[in-house]
This record gives structure tokens, C-alpha cells and sequence, in this order.
């Protein structure tokens, strides 16, 4: 398994494997880590096409996929 930072916000990154959920509420994208950490997710525009970017950055960390989709050596 490959762990990396991911950017959450402007002042925030956590590695990959820490993350428990990403969720949406009051229009308003958040993570949480095992740690029971919140934290708001930066974005523009949609915050669905948000959380959906963030899980797949998550999920592309954790199975060892570059940012090109392709195996890290």
C-alpha cells in the first residue's frame, strides 16, 4: 500500500491512509480522519464534484497510482 499527503485545504494535508470519510452537509465539504479530526475541504464550484475528487485522489494514494493513473515504481 502507498501513502501520500492529501491537500485538503489551504492549511491542511493528511496522509491518505488517515482519512475515514469524506462527507458533504450544509453545502460544505468535510474530512475526517481516524484521529476524529473535521476538516473543511477547499473547492470551487460543486462540493459533489469535490468529495468526488478528494476520495478519488484518496483511493489512487492508497492503491500506488501516480496523478496520471499509472503505477508508482
Amino acid at each position: 500500500m502507498a501513502d501520500k499527503l492529501i491537500r485538503v485545504n489551504e492549511k491542511i494535508s493528511v496522509m491518505a491512509s488517515s482519512v475515514s470519510s469524506v462527507y458533504i452537509a450544509s453545502g460544505y465539504c468535510f474530512v475526517s480522519t481516524i484521529d476524529g479530526e473535521h476538516h473543511e475541504v477547499s473547492f470551487m464550484g460543486d462540493c459533489y464534484r469535490t468529495r468526488d475528487s478528494f476520495e478519488k485522489a484518496v483511493n489512487d494514494a492508497l492503491n500506488g497510482l501516480n496523478l496520471h493513473g499509472e503505477n508508482a515504481c
